[in-house]
């Protein structure tokens, strides 16, 4: 539901069907909510939704707020099941940890926050490496090896994932089954193409180079393909409502099961390959052995020289994380 407000943070961009953030001197804003009514008058709309904290936003590596939203927990690790979940990654020294969540349909590595307080680029080979097995298993095409931001099309502030990797030391790997561009358009995937997609993007003002490279992408990439593969069906257009106190409202959005769950008739395109890659990746975990080279006995000393190869193809422990 959108709402009308002097104040608020959005704006409708050149496609109607799709909000981009306000910039001074913008026209009409509005508050982007759930469908529903300010039942108790405090001009808050179904402001205690169903759902409760996502674990996913409730870890302490970039979390960066908004320090409000309920969904993030009071503090880091304030919920039972996210402290239990990092307990098990911790006692079982994880070495590979997989977060099949998401709509972005590609495969990211950690870097929720552009310039936050993780870097992959010392491991970024094995990123590399990671990426590729992904993209042969699954017949993907994403551009290379994608940060966790890179991948949403925003910042991800206190991700799990972040965790797993900065605190866990483990090969953290977000894989969204489904996403925009996993229905392709080559063999197989014909496309509708009733219309051309009508997405305009424009240069919007963010806080920062990283930011703004953010923005737009990933609405842009819904619009394509919901005019290019569903021949704009899954999208319903805009209606006004009234509303109580004389505001003005409309009703719309994106119908169920289209972008955050994939379409009945999507779900094998939105399966295949992943238990092969997970699988390849069980193959490949770091297998450590002790092998004695040298044993010498010195008196009362015995002098025992020795090597501890890795049979595995992933390594034992990440470079960028080492201390």
């Amino acid at each position: 539901m959108l709402i009308e407000d002097p104040s608020g943070p959005w704006v409708r961009g050149g496609d109607g069907r799709f909000l981009i953030p306000a910039a001074p001197g913008d026209g009409a804003r509005f508050l982007w909510t759930h469908e529903g009514r300010d039942d108790d008058g405090d001009g808050l709309f179904n402001e205690d939704p169903l759902g409760g904290v996502v674990l996913d936003l409730n870890c302490p590596v970039n979390r960066r707020g908004p320090w409000d939203d309920p969904r993030a927990g009071k503090v880091a690790m304030s919920e039972p099941l996210a402290r239990a979940l990092a307990d098990l990654v911790l006692a079982r020294h994880a070495a590979v940890v997989i977060l099949f969540q998401g709509n972005h349909g590609c495969l990211a590595v950690p870097g929720g926050v552009p310039g936050g307080e993780v870097d992959v680029q010392a491991d970024r080979p094995l990123f590399e490496r990671v990426t590729e097995a992904f993209l042969a298993a699954t017949g993907r095409q994403q551009t290379g090896v994608l940060t966790l931001a890179q991948a949403r099309g925003a910042p991800a502030s206190g991700a799990a994932m972040d965790w797993m990797h900065a605190v866990a030391g483990a090969l953290a790997l977000e894989v969204a089954p489904w996403g925009p561009h996993v229905e392709g358009h080559g063999e197989g995937h014909p496309g509708v193409a009733l219309r051309d997609a009508r997405y305009e993007e424009r240069v919007i003002q963010a806080r920062s180079l990283d930011e703004r490279a953010l923005l737009g992408s990933t609405e842009s990439a819904w619009a394509s393909w919901l005019d290019n593969t569903r021949g704009g069906l899954g999208f319903v257009d805009w209606q006004p409502v009234e509303l109580d106190r004389g505001r003005k409202g409309w009703v719309g959005g994106w119908e169920p099961r289209t972008i955050h769950d994939p379409p009945e008739d999507s779900l094998g395109s939105a399966l295949a390959g992943l238990a092969d890659f997970s699988a390849d990746l069980a193959r490949s975990l770091p297998v450590v052995e002790v092998e004695v080279t040298e044993v010498a006995r010195e008196g009362e000393l015995l002098r025992l020289g020795g090597r501890v190869p890795n049979r595995g193809r992933l390594p034992p422990g990440l470079a960028g994380t080492r201390g």
